[in-house]
């Protein structure tokens, strides 16, 4: 897993660009799903809240976004609607 903030390389990075600065997160595709998962949390423990985790997948040269919505319970009969909405 690679967590890039473009142009910083300090431990101060927040303070000099600020919380809103976007981070990119690349995941190789044969990560794990609990690796995925991990990236918000790292990124906000550096203090950032503009994060996006992309899954990067080499052999065809694309990446697709990931996004992360809040957890629903396990159910034999999840919900039928959808929590995410199209942007």
């Amino acid at each position: 897993m690679v967590l890039c903030t473009k142009g910083i390389s300090e431990n101060n990075h927040v303070e000099q660009r600020g919380r809103d600065y976007p981070v990119v997160a690349l995941v190789d595709d044969t990560a794990k799903i609990n690796d995925i998962e991990q990236v918000p949390g790292i990124a906000a423990k550096a203090g950032f809240t503009d994060v996006r985790t992309f899954i990067v997948k080499n052999k065809i040269g694309m990446m697709a976004e990931i996004k992360f919505f809040p957890a629903v319970p396990i159910s034999k009969i999840p919900p039928s609607e959808s929590i995410c909405t199209s942007p």
